[in-house]
């Protein structure tokens, strides 16, 4: 099932989530099905998040995390595919991430992140919802508010985790594929030193995997 986006003509709104970031302002949407059917408000109870519609993405190419201390440096290159349940006011949380080596070819270094957890029985840790906005700044503009965090895979689950904040462009396509960003370098908004993300590219999942949906833009 595809989903319909339709900007609202009424109303800003915060992100009010976003607690290591300064309230955004911007044009409120409206999440809808392809049926017209409106996505459920999302919850979160603890680190478990429900309703809203299920998304989702993956990077089209590695994406490079870069310390500059104070030069540049490559400390990691992985591939991010992730799921998302948004609502109907745009706002959500991604529930599920995989971070993984690029193989064909083999990148140096390797993926050495892994989504923020909590400790949990072997096997059942829980990953830290992220938070994710779907907004218009500029008129026929959209962008997608994304706040990553991501630990060592060396730290174990339940490590220490380093939190990411970006504004990454959002475009559509007539055959409903989507993109976030465009292979470009993107600087983390709030970091406790210079970090960005190169290569940053995701595309939307078509046809869409795991009775996930896929989302259209409505003006």
């Amino acid at each position: 099932m595809r989903l319909a986006l339709k900007l609202s003509v009424t109303g800003m709104m915060a992100l009010a989530f976003l607690s290591l970031t300064a309230v955004t302002a911007s044009a409120q949407v409206e999440v809808l099905e392809e049926d017209g059917g409106h996505c459920p408000p999302v919850t979160i109870v603890v680190h478990t998040v429900s309703g809203g519609c299920d998304v989702e993405y993956r990077s089209e190419r590695h994406l490079q995390l870069v310390a500059y201390v104070p030069s540049p440096v490559i400390v990691s290159n992985c591939n991010l595919h992730f799921r998302a349940l948004i609502g109907e006011n745009g706002i959500g949380y991604v529930t599920a991430a995989v971070l993984s080596s690029e193989t064909n070819p083999p990148t140096s270094p390797a993926c050495t992140r892994a989504p923020c957890d909590e400790n949990g029985p072997i096997g059942a840790s829980a990953m830290l919802p992220w938070p994710i906005h779907i907004e218009e700044n500029i008129p026929d503009q959209e962008s997608i508010e994304l706040e990553f965090c991501h630990r060592t895979t060396a730290s174990g689950e339940g490590g220490a985790g380093t939190r990411c904040h970006m504004h990454l462009p959002f475009k559509q396509y007539v055959s409903h594929d989507h993109e976030i960003a465009g292979n470009e370098e993107y600087f983390c908004e709030v970091a406790p030193f210079p970090t960005s993300y190169r290569n940053v590219h995701f595309i939307n999942e078509v046809p869409a995997q795991q009775s996930t949906a896929d989302i259209e833009i409505i003006h």
